[in-house]
């Protein structure tokens, strides 16, 4: 029961960072929500950048804090019967050979979502030219930017999952019965 409050707890914070901007634990950083609305003038070189360092920001943060849990969970492990010891040790080894490739691929989300951002971007500054020429309001980016982020904290939310899989399946090993020497 301890170990599924903790891993409970861990998932509520870093799901509470992504989702309200919170820090997810104390000594750790608040990474700031990147806003719905972008000031003007837009300068299109510059203005992905707070969206790109609120979701690095992020994957870095889940990566450290499970990458922790799972250690302390792997060290629980050693402690139990041979088969227990067995599984923190391939634990272990998947975690050394894996790390490196799900970092590479977790790391062309962003650049998906700079794609989608940029092809918006444009849209809405052909939208601004137009509205100066016609003398009207600017548009706001509201209506493009609040859904993209909607679904750039989506993606986040389902990488916590991804990530979470790993340590659930070792609390798994250690609530269940002991097992048999093998």
């Amino acid at each position: 029961a301890v170990l599924r409050a903790r891993f409970a707890q861990v998932r509520a914070t870093l799901e509470q960072s992504i989702t309200e901007g919170s820090s997810p634990a104390p000594g750790m950083p608040r990474i700031e929500q990147p806003a719905a609305e972008l000031d003007h003038p837009i300068d299109p070189k510059t203005a992905f950048d707070p969206v790109r360092r609120y979701f690095t920001g992020h994957q870095r943060q889940m990566e450290g804090v499970i990458r922790s849990l799972r250690a302390q969970l792997r060290g629980m492990l050693d402690k139990g019967a041979t088969p227990h010891k067995r599984l923190a040790t391939l634990d272990a080894i998947f975690e050394n050979v894996l790390t490196e490739r799900e970092a590479r691929l977790l790391g062309h989300i962003p650049l998906h979502f700079e794609k989608r951002f940029a092809k918006a971007l444009k849209q809405h500054m052909k939208q601004l030219l137009e509205a100066s020429e016609a003398d009207e309001p600017a548009p706001h980016t509201a209506p493009w930017l609040g859904p993209l982020l909607e679904d750039l904290r989506a993606s986040l939310l389902a990488e916590l999952d991804l990530r979470l899989q790993p340590v659930l399946g070792l609390i798994e090993a250690l609530t269940q019965d002991t097992p048999q020497e093998q």
